[in-house]
């Protein structure tokens, strides 16, 4: 049997592989799982982006809105660590889904 940490790994990959699919409730429940199960501090950054991102493909703009606000401020404290140099593109394509510039402005979903 696994450990936590692997199952939340796995997870966590199953989460971002359904959300590439465009299986964005598959996304969300795998994701959540991870989260539940504990995941490291990029893991979590990283499933917030994505939590977002499926959340508003779901036109669930207060979810998703809530979680890209919880992983920007974790990568906010954490950026020198290794394995968050990916984490910027994720949340420029997040941000972008999401219609939220620099700024902080934000556009109504589609």
């Amino acid at each position: 049997m696994r450990d936590n940490a692997e199952d939340s790994a796995t997870w966590h990959i199953v989460g971002i592989a359904r959300y590439r699919n465009g299986d964005f409730r598959g996304a969300i429940s795998a994701l959540e799982l991870a989260q539940q199960i504990g995941v490291s501090l990029r893991r979590q950054t990283t499933s917030g982006f994505f939590l977002a991102m499926a959340y508003w493909q779901l036109a669930k703009e207060l979810e998703a809105r809530m979680y890209l606000r919880e992983a920007i401020e974790a990568l906010g404290t954490d950026k020198g660590r290794p394995g968050f140099d990916l984490l910027p593109e994720i949340r420029t394509e997040a941000e972008s889904l999401l219609k939220i510039g620099k700024a902080g402005t934000t556009g109504s979903h589609e």
